[in-house]
């Protein structure tokens, strides 16, 4: 990672070296449903400063640049929907409405001890999403980075990535799954509203120095902000329209409807309007 500017580099360390302690670590989580670019966000806010973990989920057939995902949250989230058999792409909140075992909440416990020695810290995993109110109790002053992406687009990349079969055999259920997933982000996002950040993400990749930017102000975090043009790849976010989107759009018409009413929703509540491709005249 280059240097910090100078003058940053000084201001924070007297700061750093005068009042912080490791109580005062500002706690940021980096969630949204699966495809919607979380990786690539977290990748940059990495770049920012932000200490997501080192032990990272490499990249593999399904994202070649990386999943930036801490290995102890990954294996926690999926042995937890394991264990209350829960599916990866879930598409009704029953089973999640189970009580969260004692042993998961001690592990979770023993997770949190060893992080945070940064004043900037978090983590991202999109299954996290599914457990918003158990962290949340977990840990009090929790800030959530919340990523939008259209629905159709979702499905179209899950799709591409060619990984999971019940989405391949049956693509509704990856509708349904993108509607509860945003449920769930737009009903915690309401109960709190000043330690969230929610933006789709066309308008982060837009301007990413100006989305960073009012997140870091309202969530109360001194970082800089780093050139986007560093972990952005073009190519590997695609977002034009396809036929494949088309043949979505006619294949599943309510899924669709449904979708498109949350995220009409969802962008008309986030902290920056989107301007995307996708975007109502």
């Amino acid at each position: 990672m280059a240097p910090l500017p100078t003058p940053w580099n000084r201001r924070t360390a007297d700061w750093l070296w005068n009042t912080w302690t490791p109580e005062m670590a500002k706690v940021l989580v980096i969630t949204g449903m699966h495809r919607s670019g979380t990786s690539m966000v977290a990748h940059y806010l990495q770049g920012c400063g932000v200490d997501i973990g080192t032990h990272l989920h490499p990249g593999d057939v399904g994202n070649p640049r990386g999943y930036y995902e801490d290995i102890e949250f990954l294996n926690f989230h999926q042995d937890l929907l394991a264990f209350l058999r829960v599916s990866i792409f879930p598409t009704t909140d029953r089973e999640l409405r189970q009580a969260i075992p004692d042993q998961f909440r001690s592990r979770a416990q023993e997770i949190l001890r060893r992080k945070g020695g940064a004043p900037v810290w978090g983590w991202k995993e999109c299954r996290t999403t599914l457990f918003l109110d158990f962290w949340k109790e977990m840990i009090p002053d929790m800030n959530v980075l919340f990523l939008l992406r259209h629905p159709v687009s979702v499905v179209d990349s899950l799709l591409r990535r060619g990984t999971d079969q019940n989405v391949l055999r049956r693509p509704s259920i990856a509708f349904q799954s993108w509607r509860l997933h945003n449920e769930l982000i737009l009903d915690f996002y309401r109960r709190n509203p000043s330690s969230c950040f929610l933006i789709d993400v066309n308008c982060l990749v837009q301007d990413a120095a100006l989305a960073v930017s009012a997140l870091f102000s309202k969530l109360s975090i001194e970082l800089p902000v780093r050139d986007f043009d560093a972990v952005y790849a073009p190519g590997a976010f695609r977002e034009h329209r396809s036929a494949r989107d088309i043949y979505l759009i006619v294949r599943f018409p309510l899924e669709t409807m449904r979708c498109l009413t949350l995220y009409r929703a969802m962008r008309e509540q986030a902290d920056s309007p989107s301007t995307g491709v996708f975007s109502p005249n």
